[in-house]
């Protein structure tokens, strides 16, 4: 989200890193932003995937795992190691972190923005940028005035669903060395980096704070 709300510019890093998708204050409608936001996730996902494969070979050639071989189903029986394809079952998957965070972000922005109208896609861009200090009345319209995720609301529930669907249907359509990609949205306990390296968000969570936790 934070790369479509920067035409695919890495504001923490000030580097082009995804494609042009428009800037967010040109944005007419909710439809363009989601638009944008999947074009960037689209991107992000292919290159991850890139890696991931050559993650895979690297392990399949040079990271064997005998013991963890012989305690798994089929191993053995066609002689093959456990990170080489041996296995009966091989998944591979990505992980969604933040769930919550991108859900309520969206959720802010078609409440404020382009539902009612409470402050401009410029007005809270500059917000962000000032990680919201000195704009206490959008921050505030943020945080307590908008549908939060987790309530049983589907007005920002939607979001998610709309997301996890999305992304599945996405990495569905890549084949790895011994599976087919899946996603999940397991945080662990990633979402504390990557809020690291992500500055504050429509929601109103400040710059270089934990992404949501959960799964």
């Amino acid at each position: 989200l934070q790369l479509a709300l920067y035409d695919g510019y890495d504001v923490m890093f000030k580097k082009q890193i995804g494609p042009h998708t428009g800037k967010a204050e040109d944005f007419k409608s909710y439809d363009e932003l989601w638009n944008a936001f999947k074009t960037q996730l689209e991107y992000i996902i292919d290159v991850k995937m890139r890696g991931n494969l050559v993650i895979e070979r690297i392990y399949s050639q040079m990271m064997p795992a005998p013991f963890l071989s012989i305690c798994t189903d089929d191993c053995i029986k066609k002689g093959k190691d456990y990170n080489a394809g041996g296995a009966r079952y091989n998944t591979s998957y990505i992980q969604g972190v933040g769930i919550g965070t991108i859900s309520d972000a969206l959720s802010s922005i078609k409440f404020n923005v382009f539902d009612n109208q409470k402050f401009t896609m410029k007005e809270l861009i500059d917000a962000m940028n000032d990680d919201f200090k000195g704009h206490e009345d959008i921050l505030n319209l943020v945080k307590n005035k908008t549908p939060k995720y987790g309530n049983d609301d589907n007005y920002v529930d939607q979001y998610a669903l709309d997301i996890t669907e999305w992304t599945e249907r996405e990495c569905r359509k890549y084949k790895m060395l011994y599976s087919t990609l899946s996603h999940g949205t397991l945080s662990i306990s990633n979402n504390t980096p990557i809020g690291e390296l992500t500055n504050a968000t429509p929601n109103g969570r400040l710059a270089w704070m934990p992404l949501s936790d959960g799964i």
